[in-house]
Parts: structure tokens; C-alpha cells; sequence
């Protein structure tokens, strides 16, 4: 069969048009496989803490982004207290509660936007979030135990001159010789003491020589009366 002029120089036409297509679809991939994902990181986070009032502060946070723009960071207490959101996370600072003894872990999350990328059903940008063990720190905090105020004994001050020590004489005194007792006073008898028959008998004859003498006295006195 032959083929005539035109219909050769429509084929060499139609060659070097799918030609051209596949070099522009092979430009496409090649340049999709030379476009790089999009990387992100939280680097470093570190905060200092004030352990007489329980109060912390943010020193220092890096992040390092390829094809991603940095966009915020939230950063969690860790004492049920809100999640703070900030783009300037340095120089943040928190205060804990001063009368609780306790551990905090404090941590920060970095948002970063990125390209929504071929085959996204979002058009335009997409957030992704990263942290880690970087972007994480332990404190404890311990309220101080006074101690117990001691006092100092008293110290006696010592004298610049001390003075001579005098002895003072020494004085005898006599021994006092001991009283001698006096003798014991006999105590009078209240009544004649008993002796017998023979003290009655006594009794009974001085009796009757009174009673004579008594008689013999009244008998005279009669006698002189009557004369």
C-alpha cells in the first residue's frame, strides 16, 4: 500500500506532537520529585524557676522550619491552669501555687504552616504542630522548712584590769563552854504521906494535950471573972 506525500507529512506531524507531550509530561514529574517535603522542629525549650516564690520563666525556645513557616506555640503549665498560645514565647512567665510542694512538666507544642501540596482537598495552606523531648521540662518546687532559732548562752565579759584578791584575816572565836543544868526542884507534897498506926496515934495525943491546955485556959479565965 502506498502513502502518498500528505499523509507521510501528517504521521511525521503527529510523531513529533506525542513527542512533545510525553517530554512535557515527564518535565512535570521530574519536577515534582525535585520539590523536598516540608520539614519542622522544636529544637530547644527551657525555662528558669524561682524556687522562693514558685514562679518560672521561658529563657529560651528554638524551632527550625525548611518549606514551613512558624506560626505560634502553646504551652502547658501542667497545673490545670489554661493553655497559654503565644508567638513570642520567650520572656513568658507563670506562677504556681506558693503553698504546694509538687512537680510540674511544663511543655511546648510549635504550630507551623506549610503548602497544602498536590492532591490536598484544602487549597492553599495546611497547620501541622510538632514538640518532643525538647521542647519539654521537669521543675520541682519545695516550700523551705524554717529552722529553729537557737539562743546563744550568755558569755560574761571578761574585765580589761582584774583586781588583786585580798584574803580577809581569818577571826577565832572561843568555844562556849556548855551550860551545866540546873539541879531538879523537889516538888512539895500536897498531903502527908501515910505511915500507919503510929502516925495516927500521934494525931490523937497532941490533940488531947490541945483540948487540956484549951480547958485549963477557960477554967482560969472563969476564975478571974468571978473574983
Amino acid at each position: 500500500m502506498k502513502i502518498t506525500m500528505p499523509r507521510r507529512i501528517m504521521l511525521a506531524v503527529a510523531i513529533v506532537s506525542l513527542l512533545s507531550v510525553l517530554a512535557a509530561i515527564g518535565t512535570v514529574h521530574a519536577a515534582g520529585d525535585s520539590q523536598a517535603e516540608p520539614t519542622y522542629s522544636c529544637d530547644a525549650f527551657k525555662v528558669t524557676a524561682d524556687d522562693a516564690n514558685h514562679k518560672v520563666k521561658v529563657t529560651t525556645f528554638t524551632t527550625s522550619a525548611t518549606g514551613a513557616t512558624f506560626l505560634n506555640a502553646k504551652i502547658d503549665w501542667d497545673d490545670n491552669s489554661p493553655v497559654l498560645t503565644t508567638k513570642d514565647v520567650v520572656g513568658q512567665e507563670h506562677q504556681y501555687d506558693k503553698d504546694k510542694d509538687a512537680t510540674y512538666t511544663i511543655t511546648a507544642v510549635a504550630s507551623f504552616t506549610v503548602d497544602a501540596g498536590e492532591g490536598s482537598t484544602t487549597p492553599g495552606t495546611r497547620m501541622v504542630t510538632v514538640g518532643g523531648q525538647k521542647c519539654r521540662q521537669e521543675i520541682t518546687f519545695k516550700r523551705d522548712k524554717p529552722s529553729t532559732p537557737t539562743t546563744p548562752a550568755p558569755t560574761t565579759p571578761t574585765p580589761k584590769h582584774t583586781p588583786p584578791t585580798t584574803t580577809p584575816p581569818a577571826v577565832t572565836t572561843s568555844p562556849t563552854p556548855p551550860k551545866t543544868p540546873a539541879a531538879p526542884t523537889a516538888a512539895t507534897p500536897t498531903q502527908l504521906n501515910n505511915t500507919g498506926p503510929g502516925s495516927v496515934v500521934g494525931w490523937f495525943g497532941a490533940a488531947t494535950i490541945l483540948g487540956a491546955l484549951a480547958r485549963r485556959r477557960m477554967l482560969a479565965s472563969r476564975l478571974s471573972a468571978d473574983s
